[in-house]
């Protein structure tokens, strides 16, 4: 669940190098209507679906959707087809 995983996500991510680049695809309404999204922290940036993963990190600085979408954009590989390449 994205509500439980976004209580987790700032503590595991706390040894991260400054600038790291993190992946989040906890996203079981892949496929719906939720925007792809671009999260920067003071520490590192957050690349995921909007769907309250992102929701307790500290520190946000800026909030961007990605509007790039591939030319093949599977309903449930989001984190394949368009998350890792933006990332």
């Amino acid at each position: 669940r994205p509500d439980l995983a976004a209580y987790l996500l700032p503590a595991a991510c706390a040894a991260l190098p400054a600038g790291a680049v993190v992946l989040g695809v906890v996203d079981p309404g892949v496929g719906s209507a939720r925007r792809p999204l671009v999260v920067e922290t003071a520490q590192a940036t957050f690349i995921g679906p909007d769907n309250g993963l992102f929701s307790q990190l500290p520190d946000i600085r800026r909030v961007a959707e990605i509007t790039w979408r591939p030319d093949e954009l599977a309903p449930s590989f989001h984190g394949r087809d368009l998350f890792a390449p933006a990332a």
